[in-house]
């Protein structure tokens, strides 16, 4: 059983979309990349109310509506989790397997690239798919600023 990355996805997941095992690329290799926060920071920009959407999803008594949202972003974070394990780890997948004694060539009719490309479509996909559903307050930026009232004192107060 893989470890989970974030409360959306797991390292299995990741592992069986790019096609490897839990002895090619570890839950050590994949957890340390720090998938969870690269995963936060990008659903915080575009989609701020993930974590409340993904709740209300998975709450007993949720609409279809809410559960299809959940599923959106549980794909969403499988599909973000293996583009960036692709973009960082197509040298460290081991290629050639062996114990000493026999070896097993990897990938020879597996297509690494294939795999990003298809991964990146679905994220992109599913990012439409949520953006659509969410409306757009989803892509509505934080304000870090907020606007400055010049006749106020804030010793005296209004």
């Amino acid at each position: 059983m893989g470890a989970p990355i974030t409360a959306y996805t797991g390292t299995d997941a990741v592992r069986g979309v790019i096609g490897v095992t839990d002895n090619e690329v570890t839950d050590a290799m994949l957890l340390d990349q720090r998938l969870d926060l690269e995963l936060t920071v990008n659903l915080n920009r575009w989609a701020p109310t993930h974590a409340t959407v993904f709740a209300a999803g998975q709450a007993s008594d949720a609409t279809t509506t809410e559960q299809m949202l959940a599923d959106y972003i549980t794909l969403y974070a499988q599909y973000f989790c293996v583009l960036q394990v692709m973009a960082f780890m197509k040298n460290a997948i081991p290629q050639l397997i062996t114990d000493g004694k026999a070896e097993m060539r990897r990938f020879q009719m597996l297509d690494l690239e294939a795999i990003e490309k298809t991964a990146s479509a679905r994220v992109a996909h599913y990012r439409t798919l949520l953006t659509e559903a969410l409306g757009s307050d989803a892509a509505t930026p934080m304000s870090f600023i907020g606007a400055a009232v010049p006749t106020y004192d804030p010793v005296a107060g209004p």
